[in-house]
């Protein structure tokens, strides 16, 4: 059994960085950026609709790693529009796929899910969204690319998924300025509200309509977690590299604290658990792709796994770096108020938890 990557994926996560770096320097506009990079990706041929369909999933895994590694916030911004390409590709039909797929690929338009409400974190029966005839009704909170979505797919009451075209002048959706939050900046996020909203019949999709009654909510939420999780395992990739940099280089008492052994261990710590959260996000997507039975449970394990190993080992790097990691232009402070804001996307990690348990106690 072979747990490495191949030199294909290997070679993937080596473009990933590259064109990742080049595109920090060249983006102008943090509201803008996820347009642009959706679009330099599809020409870099990193994004496209013809990438090997045995492998399609994990080569997104990978990419999120790639930019979270240098850009959190951007990676999920990104893995925000891949997750409605995934659900498109799921359970769309001909025509949806036809009219979506290749523009959401090119960067033509801009996807987001809007899932939460005020009062409807983790608690999706206390959903408010709803559809009298062929209108949406309903206030939705927290959605990542709010500001320039063109495509939402939105939750509403009955385990429904609907499509929702957005040309940014129809009255019946508003969308508030950016929420200021603690991390993730380049992830813009807003509250939209949709004011009997008209929707296109063939883009609702219910759950009461499969064998499965819970099969579309499932699907999206954990193929979203484990893109998060790749964002948590990106960020701490580039945090642990850091901090081992600066280790070598700075002096105290007449050595290098990388001689220290209170160093080295904290170094030994963060690789030991970076190595497990990539481990279960891998297996996490593999399962994904496979349609594997055990796909919920991995994917829980790695969004609380990866996230929680993200924060706490991005402050250990904090930790190594000393004062210089707290400084606002230093890399390590904007990685550890990333991950913390990670940690509590897609349900909190008391809510994989809760789930964990029960998929283990039920099997």
């Amino acid at each position: 059994m072979n747990t490495f990557l191949n030199a294909a994926q290997i070679s993937l996560q080596e473009k990933c960085l590259n064109f990742i770096k080049t595109f920090l320097t060249e983006c102008p506009s943090d509201s803008q950026s996820i347009a642009m990079l959706v679009k330099d990706l599809n020409r870099a041929n990193l994004l496209t609709d013809n990438c090997d369909t045995n492998d399609a999933f994990i080569q997104k895994v990978l990419l999120i790693e790639g930019i979270a590694n240098q850009d959190p916030g951007l990676a999920y911004s990104l893995a925000s529009h891949l997750m409605v390409i995934e659900f498109i590709n799921k359970f769309g039909n001909k025509t949806v796929k036809e009219k979506y797929l290749n523009k959401l690929y090119s960067g033509e338009i801009i996807a987001s899910y809007a899932f939460h409400e005020i009062q409807a974190g983790s608690d999706l029966s206390a959903m408010q969204t709803s559809c009298i005839g062929n209108k949406l009704s309903g206030h939705k909170t927290w959605v990542v690319n709010g500001n320039l979505t063109d495509l939402i797919l939105v939750l509403a009451k009955n385990n429904t998924l609907i499509l929702i075209e957005n040309n940014h002048h129809d009255q019946s959706i508003e969308t508030s300025q950016p929420i200021l939050k603690l991390g993730l900046d380049k992830a813009i996020t807003c509250d939209i509200t949709f004011n009997s909203h008209e929707i296109i019949n063939e883009n609702i999709f219910n759950a009461k309509d499969l064998n499965n009654s819970n099969e579309l909510i499932n699907f999206i939420f954990d193929t979203g977690k484990v893109l998060i999780a790749a964002c948590c395992i990106g960020l701490l990739e580039s945090a642990i590299n850091e901090a081992i940099l600066f280790a070598r280089e700075r002096s105290q008492f007449g050595k290098k604290i990388s001689t220290f052994q209170a160093i080295q261990f904290k170094i030994a710590d963060i690789e030991i658990n970076l190595a497990s959260a990539k481990l279960l996000t891998y297996r996490a997507a593999w399962s994904i792709q496979t349609n594997h039975p055990e796909a919920r449970l991995y994917a829980a394990m790695a969004k609380s796994h990866a996230s929680l190993v993200a924060r706490c080992f991005s402050a250990e790097a904090i930790q190594i770096s000393g004062s210089k990691g707290i400084v606002k232009d230093c890399i390590l402070e904007k990685f550890y108020r990333d991950a913390k804001v990670l940690e509590l996307t897609l349900e909190t990690n008391e809510m994989q938890k809760n789930l964990i348990a029960s998929l283990v106690i039920q099997n």
